[in-house]
């Protein structure tokens, strides 16, 4: 898993549990000068706070630092969801009856035989 993280170029962490907050520290904290996030900064982080390495335009690694994305929008009272899905299914989907029959033209072509 550490060769995984370590090939990530941006790595963005919400508050997790302390097992995963001891993982990640690995990536966020240098014991070396005693900089960066330890477990317990990682465990304890706030709603709507993240820590954050990211790859600069040269491919560097930027030092880790703590951002405050933005809370989730609260939906539109005048929002109307089935209109959402009934034009979505106007634009990209097919009615069933030619998927099936699709599906059973290209079945058809099968040349394996069961006797084989």
């Amino acid at each position: 898993m550490s060769a995984i993280f370590n090939n990530c170029g941006t790595l963005l962490t919400f508050r997790v549990g302390p097992t995963d907050a001891k993982f990640f520290a690995e990536f966020y904290y240098n014991p070396d000068n005693n900089t960066g996030y330890k477990t317990q900064d990682i465990a304890n982080l706030g709603k709507f706070t993240i820590i954050a390495r990211v790859m600069t335009k040269d491919g560097l690694q930027s030092h880790p630092f703590t951002a405050y994305p933005l809370p989730p929008v609260k939906a539109n009272p005048h929002a109307n969801p089935e209109l959402v899905k009934e034009r979505s299914r106007q634009l990209i989907g097919s009615p069933k009856a030619v998927v099936r029959d699709s599906i059973n033209q290209r079945a058809a072509l099968d040349t394996i035989s069961s006797n084989d």
